[in-house]
This record gives C-alpha cells, sequence and structure tokens, in this order.
C-alpha cells in the first residue's frame, strides 16, 4: 500500500502521525471483509476457515508506503483442510474501494445492497483519514494493480459518506409473518405502510422469537436508504431484522 500527496516528502519519508491511524483503519476494512467471507464459507466449513494475521514487513519505494505480508501459519494450522483467507479479504477490499470509484449509479446502487455496514463504516474512515491529510494511495502486489488519484479519493469518500448515513436503526410496530430459520428471511407487515421482507441479522437471537404467526410485535430493523437510479426514482429501502419487542397497545 503506497501513499503519495501531502504527508509524502520526496518519496523518502512519510508523516509518522498519519501513518498508525491509516494502517489501524485500512486493517479495520480488511477485518470487516473477512467476516463476510467468514459468513459466505457456512457453518458446516467453519473448522476449515483460517485467518492468520496481516504483518508489516518493510517499507514500498514509488511514492512511500509499506509491505504488507500474510502470517506463516503455524504448526497446528496444518492439520486444516482449509487455507487463510486473509490474502481474500484484502482482494475483496480493494475491489470494493474499485466499485466506489468505478461504478456507475445504477451498479453502485445494487452493489451497496450487498455491503454490510461494518465495511461501509471501515471504508468511509479509511477515506476520510485519506482525504483530511491530503493524501492519494496505489494498492500493488501480483493480483493487485489499483491507483487513486485525488479526485478518485474525494469521490470515494463523499460516496461512503452518503452510504453511511442512508443506514440506520429503526423500530417499526406492525404484523411478523415469517421468519424462515434456516433461510435467515423474514415477511413483515408494517402498521403503515407496505409489506416488506429481508434478511434477519446474524446477530438476531432466535430465542426471542415469537412460537406463533403470525404475531403483532415491533421490529427492529437495520434499515438502509439505497441510492437514486435515474432522474425522478423514488427511494427504495433495504431492511435487516435486528430483533423483535414486545407490541404494548397504545404505543403504537
Amino acid at each position: 500500500m503506497l501513499f503519495d500527496g501531502a504527508p509524502v516528502e520526496a518519496r523518502k519519508g512519510i508523516e509518522a502521525a498519519f501513518v498508525p491511524e491509516a494502517i489501524e483503519k485500512f486493517t479495520a476494512l480488511v477485518a470487516a471483509r473477512l467476516e463476510e467471507i467468514r459468513k459466505r464459507v457456512g457453518k458446516s466449513l467453519q473448522h476449515q476457515f483460517s485467518a492468520r494475521p496481516l504483518l508489516i514487513v518493510g517499507t514500498a519505494e514509488g511514492s512511500f508506503g509499506f509491505q504488507f505480508r500474510e502470517a506463516a501459519a503455524p504448526a497446528e494450522d496444518n492439520k486444516l483442510i482449509g487455507s487463510s483467507y486473509t490474502e481474500e479479504a484484502i482482494k475483496d477490499a480493494v475491489a470494493l474501494i474499485n466499485d466506489f470509484d468505478k461504478l456507475d449509479d445504477a451498479h453502485f446502487s445494487k452493489r451497496v445492497a450487498q455491503i454490510d455496514r461494518r465495511s461501509i463504516q471501515a471504508l468511509a474512515g479509511f477515506f476520510q483519514h485519506v482525504v483530511d491529510n491530503k493524501a492519494t494511495l496505489k494498492f500493488r502486489s501480483d493480483a493487485i494493480n489499483t491507483e487513486i488519484d485525488r479526485p478518485s479519493v474525494l469521490h470515494i469518500a463523499e460516496r461512503a459518506r452518503q452510504v453511511e448515513k442512508q443506514a440506520d436503526t429503526i423500530d417499526i410496530p406492525g404484523m411478523l409473518y415469517g421468519l424462515m430459520r434456516f433461510g435467515r428471511r423474514f415477511e413483515f407487515q408494517p402498521e403503515v405502510g407496505k409489506w416488506f421482507d429481508g434478511r434477519i441479522a446474524d446477530t438476531f437471537d432466535m430465542g426471542t422469537a415469537p412460537r406463533e404467526l403470525p404475531t403483532k410485535c415491533v421490529g427492529v430493523f437495520h434499515q438502509v436508504r439505497e441510492l437514486h437510479v435515474g432522474k425522478g426514482a423514488r427511494p427504495r429501502w433495504r431492511h435487516e431484522l435486528l430483533a423483535i419487542k414486545p407490541w404494548i397497545e397504545g404505543e403504537s
């Protein structure tokens, strides 16, 4: 990961105050993507999932930056069938950065609907730090060759801010009709408004799920407003069920 711009002096050094937060925020993005990869692996293969620490092993020339390498596998890891997913998470993080930079509004709106909140927050934090310090950056490896110039840095940071603001948590009273434990999907009819369905959050406690459906309740949802697609398009919402609270008559 190479930096250029205000924090870099003649490609020979970089401001010490800039570096720790930049690395911390980038590794937070990698950790968020690693968690999404872990979820995609599935419960039946969790015993094969392995993620080794990311090490800084040197500085990099051509601007000024840092060389990263995945930590070597401990001897006991050789017993695992799978391999570490850290490298895949880095590629995924850089691919996400490219999507925020390159995708047109229509494709970007669809992409945003697939991204978890933790990744959005991590990406927004990283690029806000880069913007605040008037930096640019590059990613180089055998499989990656990505350059983010100043206009792209500003564009990515602005998009990330917009998406982050559009994510919200909201209580909605209504009728819960469906709660599919294996597919982790729900169906909900608000007291006011149109029926919708969506995903059940990984943090949702199935022990709190009602035994009989349909049932009146207050759903706690992570609500994401998708970006407008086309002139005059109406906003669209995506919901993730976080929790269920009891319905109290007179408080709806």
